[in-house]
């Protein structure tokens, strides 16, 4: 079992790395969230669509397929792979099918 002087020692020794992996930590912490938000998103969006409230649910998926970044939408669709509604791809397929259901309307 460690005693205290070891750990103390330990802590002061390592002080910026602990810094460091703390607001990494926290960093991915808010990632995660803001993804985790997003999914939210672009589920309940297929959920309306589901039940026909198609104007919903293009609101939805516009503020899902808002972010710009090409190396975001690669990274979503290698972690959840090409068959996903999560993927950029099938969210627009998905939006462009509710603007078709409307126009018909």
């Amino acid at each position: 079992m460690l005693n205290r002087t070891k750990i103390i020692e330990f802590i002061r020794h390592h002080k910026l790395s602990l810094v460091i992996f703390l607001c990494l930590l926290l960093l991915l912490l808010t990632a995660d969230n803001w993804q985790q938000k997003q999914f939210a998103k672009a589920d309940q969006a297929y959920h309306l669509m589901a039940e026909n409230n198609y104007a919903e649910a293009i609101t939805l998926f516009e503020e899902y397929l808002s972010t710009d970044s090409s190396i975001y939408w690669r990274g979503i669709q290698f972690v959840n792979g090409s068959t996903s509604m999560f993927t950029q791809s099938n969210a627009e397929n998905a939006l462009q099918q509710c603007r078709q259901m409307i126009e018909k309307h």
